[in-house]
């Protein structure tokens, strides 16, 4: 017979807090971003500026394709400096790094609620069942991967930056 417990609780809570974060990050706003740099790279050393803005636009839910279409719309405009143009990449509510790692504070509450799983699961006389175990487990692994994935993709956005910030800086010493 299945009794819930604490543990089940505070480690289902755990697993259903994890796992939007982590289906966001890798469904949304995941993009390949050397591919993409690439790509737009090619379009601006063939002088197609407006056809690089389109592709930017293709994809409006990626947070690396909105800063780097703020980026060379700026640049159109007759931007060289490299501060403006990086802010002009950073010119989003909260920034680029808030629109990634805006929904990580669930991916911390549930390692938190899994703390408290884990807590609950170690109290004396009460031995931890394999089904406690293996949700806590789950729980842990979904909050790690979620914010493991956004770190890793805030660093992508800002190495896509720097290296677009450098292409468009040696295209303008260029002319």
């Amino acid at each position: 017979m299945f009794a819930l417990t604490w543990v089940h609780v505070l480690a289902g809570a755990a697993l259903l807090a994890g796992a939007p974060p982590l289906a966001r990050l890798v469904f949304r706003l995941q993009i390949h971003s050397q591919t993409f740099l690439a790509a737009i790279v090619k379009l601006l050393d063939s002088d197609n500026l407006a056809r690089a803005i389109k592709l930017c636009s293709a994809v409006p839910s990626v947070p690396l394709a909105r800063g780097v279409r703020r980026m060379l719309q700026a640049h159109e405009a007759g931007t060289t400096d490299s501060r403006a143009l990086r802010e002009a990449f950073e010119h989003e509510p909260g920034g680029i790094g808030h629109a990634v790692l805006g929904w990580t504070w669930l991916s911390w509450l549930a390692l938190a609620l899994f703390a408290g799983a884990a807590v609950s699961a170690a109290l004396p006389g009460v031995p931890p069942r394999p089904e406690e175990l293996g949700l806590g487990l789950a729980a842990l692994l979904v909050a790690a991967l979620g914010l493991r994935k956004a770190y890793r993709l805030r660093a992508q956005i800002a190495e896509a930056r720097e290296a677009l910030l450098t292409h468009l800086q040696e295209r303008a010493l260029r002319r």
